[in-house]
């Protein structure tokens, strides 16, 4: 009986809380909204993310139409305050990272011609307000674990996560083909003409 008597209290005050707080709307700013996203062929890859910030939120994302990174703003109610872009370095996006203190993004580029060479992944380090501090390149063949890349992100999205100052990253890739079987190699990830 007591049990039902705390159930029943308990409904009756979120009954009434429902009723009598104000039902919140969001909406956008009159001069700033926010930039549509095509979500149609996500496959595997992360095209967007949403981190929390002194302000608010924070999105970035991967402007397929245009071929860069956008930056969004928003206030608690998701109001647009501010927006930017980075434009693409290297052909594909590979991917966000909001790091203890700085931002990362991970690019890529094909290697087909299989030089060993050749830079395949860029990592591009910026402080909390988007200012270039750096690069990190891994080429086709650097001796850590990244071998023979011939697409980077290949069948895989870019994870990433920091430990004690270093970054660590995960990602697919597709390699280095053997010539007798050359001919007949599939293209896997469908959206490699970007």
């Amino acid at each position: 009986m007591r049990k039902k008597s705390i159930l029943l209290i308990v409904s009756i005050v979120i009954a009434i809380l429902l009723v009598i707080l104000p039902n919140k709307n969001f909406a956008a700013s009159s001069n700033l909204l926010p930039t549509a996203c095509n979500n149609i062929n996500v496959s595997l890859r992360k095209y967007s993310a949403l981190v929390l910030v002194d302000s608010g939120y924070m999105r970035v994302f991967y402007d397929d139409a245009n071929k860069n990174i956008g930056i969004e703003y928003y206030d608690n109610n998701f109001k647009v305050l501010q927006k930017k872009t980075i434009k693409l370095e290297l052909e594909y996006y590979g991917g966000f990272y909001a790091g203890s203190n700085a931002y990362y993004i991970v690019e890529g580029q094909s290697n087909t011609e299989e030089n060993d060479n050749k830079e395949v992944i860029r990592v591009i380090k910026y402080d909390k307000d988007w200012k270039k501090l750096g690069t990190a390149k891994i080429t086709g063949e650097t001796g850590n674990g990244a071998k023979e890349i011939r697409y980077p992100f290949d069948v895989g999205c870019v994870e990433m996560t920091e430990v004690n100052g270093k970054l660590y990253i995960v990602t697919g890739h597709q390699g280095y083909v053997d010539p007798s079987v050359r001919s007949r190699t599939p293209r896997i990830f469908n959206d490699r003409s970007r």
